[in-house]
């Protein structure tokens, strides 16, 4: 009988850990009609300099996804920066580049860093496509965030 109060207490205690988590779900999904890299990078504290920190290639019609539990304080907060693993993203389409960050200066409507951040549920679906194409350009990443 003992032990059955001691699993009956386990249970009520591990089912109630859960109670604090969120899941997340983040996608990048390519309708771009091109097959395309995104490079992600973190700025350096010491020098202010980027720091590649992760590639992610996506042909035509396809994408990118990760699902993450989330618990306790962190619930919730898994964002795009996290997803990409950087608070910058160069976007290279083979013949054009668009690049976005999380600290840039002007707004521009497709910058899935501002899009998650107005996002109030927990999953977030970021499509590139034609008309994302058709406005990158091959200007320098540094342009869209000065």
């Amino acid at each position: 009988m003992r032990n059955l109060f001691k699993i009956i207490a386990l249970l009520v205690f591990v089912s109630s850990c859960d109670d604090h988590c969120v899941e997340s779900n983040l996608i990048i999904s390519n309708n771009s009609g091109k097959d395309i890299e995104i490079n992600s990078y973190k700025e350096s504290g010491i020098d202010g300099k980027m720091i590649f920190s992760k590639k992610i290639i996506l042909t035509t019609n396809n994408k990118y996804e990760k699902t993450l539990k989330d618990c306790g304080n962190s619930a919730g907060k898994f964002n795009f920066g996290a997803f990409v693993e950087g608070d910058s993203i160069l976007i290279d389409y083979g013949d054009k580049i668009k690049g976005y960050s999380v600290k840039s200066k002007i707004y521009e409507a497709r910058n899935p860093y501002i899009l998650d951040g107005n996002n109030k549920s927990n999953d977030f679906v970021y499509t590139l496509t034609l008309e994302d194409y058709a406005n990158a350009n091959s200007k320098l990443f540094e342009d869209s965030i000065s």
